[in-house]
């Protein structure tokens, strides 16, 4: 009886103009939708490469080491992640290029919001918010007069009359329905596959292939998650017109309402760092330094009658650049620390909806989670200090008569041995490990809200 049911809810769905309607829909947007990602990729990625010739060039043309380390320094560019036209996350509001000195790290701009501020309006768009948005959508439009319209029917009561277990029926039409999803999202994968061959990016390591394999594995959890709200609405609702308008009211608390007002909520009540007031703080500190050192030199100056040693300069370059460098890093730990406080007490509230948990994971799979966020962070800061090593390493070597300090105009610089940025990113191992929560959270949402939809369906009158 169980392949039955499931055997009727299919050949129902698919010959229904309902289903029909929404699924050309629900494809013809997945097609749209990735050959505009791709486009922006492809963009992307040029704009990338052209940077980082361009930011090579520049260094070699910096009229001095003392400039370079001080003031103009090195552009680190960051790379889009391939993944990224799946879920953007909080790559599509971070900078895309890093100016880094001896003394800081400050980001300089070519984020997508800066890049595109149209988007700012509507959002940033990728395959994410459809899964979220559309799909879920399409889901509880499908299942939620699927007991309901049973029992205006007369159908249910005959089952139930036949001694058929209720959990039969249930299980029976869960799978009917999402068997019967699975065909547009199957065809819609097969599509943006087809589209992503013509791009050039669309060639993926091992480790990319086994995130797309779990992207698809999430996609397919969601999906069973939403048809499981969906049953629930429809077996504590007595009329197809009513479960329509309840399942419509579910999937706005579910989908939009509760992620978007738990993270306002949670920086209400942990209130996120200021980036301003950090590179205020930041160039604050720095400037500290620069009169602790000119101050030092003048008093030396005024109490021997003559300049310092080049040995007396290196030690005081030493010293202040040490104090300069641990205060900053103790304001970075500081701003990072109450960032991520922010960011769990918001995350805590939207875990709520299953569609937050749906997000997290995603975006976790897709490198551009906030634990990718971190993670970059961790590597600048990395790479910060080993371009101070450098700088002052070389500087050191240096000859301070006059003509070493004046600018080599129309000479490139020997930058024999300088550090080069390289980030690592998570392999797919630490990726699974940091969305195991979610991926938790959304296997107990299935089960949640099938025992729940059982519960009430051992209730229903089906008469």
């Amino acid at each position: 009886m169980f392949w039955t049911i499931v055997g009727k809810e299919i050949r129902t769905n698919v010959v229904s103009s309902r289903f029909i309607i929404l699924s050309f829909l629900c494809i013809g947007l997945f097609i749209i939708t990735a050959f505009s990602l791709f486009q922006e990729m492809r963009l992307s990625y040029e704009e990338y490469d052209s940077n980082v010739t361009s930011h090579k060039e520049v260094v070699t043309n910096e009229p001095s080491l003392v400039s370079l380390a001080a003031v103009s320094g090195v552009k680190v560019d960051r790379r889009p992640e391939p993944l990224s036209f799946i879920a953007k996350g909080i790559e599509a509001a971070r900078s895309r290029i890093y100016r880094v000195t001896s003394y800081d790290v400050t980001p300089i701009g070519g984020s997508d919001l800066e890049r595109n501020p149209i988007t700012s309006l509507s959002g940033p768009l990728d395959f994410l918010y459809l899964f979220q948005v559309v799909l879920s959508l399409l889901a509880f439009l499908l299942v939620c007069d699927a007991l309901s319209g049973e029992k205006e029917s007369g159908t249910l009561k005959l089952l139930i009359s036949h001694n058929v277990p209720r959990h039969t029926i249930l299980l029976g039409k869960f799978f009917g329905n999402y068997i019967t999803l699975l065909i547009p999202l199957l065809i819609s994968v097969l599509a943006i596959g087809v589209i992503m061959s013509f791009y050039s990016f669309h060639s993926f390591s091992a480790d990319g292939w086994k995130r797309i394999a779990m992207i698809l594995l999430l996609a397919a959890i969601y999906l069973a998650v939403v048809l499981e709200a969906g049953l629930l609405v429809s077996s504590v609702t007595k009329s197809p017109s009513l479960s329509f308008l309840v399942s419509i009211v579910v999937w706005v608390v579910l989908v939009i309402a509760i992620p978007r007002l738990a993270f306002h909520l949670g920086a209400t009540v942990a209130p996120p760092p200021s980036v301003a007031a950090l590179q205020n703080r930041m160039r604050a500190i720095t400037n500290e330094a620069d009169v602790k050192a000119f101050t030092e030199i003048r008093k030396y100056m005024e109490k021997n009658g003559q300049p310092p040693s080049k040995q007396w300069l290196e030690e005081l370059s030493s010293r202040v650049m040490a104090e300069n460098n641990a205060k900053k890093a103790k304001l970075q730990q500081e701003f990072q620390n109450r960032l991520t406080r922010t960011f769990r007490v918001s995350s805590i509230l939207s875990r709520l909806s299953p569609s937050t948990s749906y997000a997290f994971a995603m975006q976790g799979m897709a490198g551009t989670g906030f634990n990718d966020d971190l993670r970059f962070g961790r590597a600048l800061a990395k790479f910060k200090d080993r371009f101070a090593q450098y700088m002052e390493m070389r500087i050191k070597g240096m000859s301070f008569d006059v003509e070493a300090k004046l600018p080599q105009l129309g000479r490139k610089l020997d930058l024999t041995g300088i550090p080069t940025f390289n980030y690592q990113r998570a392999s797919f191992a630490d990726a699974v490990g940091n969305i195991g929560l979610d991926l938790l959270m959304l296997l107990l949402f299935i089960v949640f809200f099938f025992l729940a939809a059982y519960l009430s369906f051992l209730r229903y009158d089906a008469r």
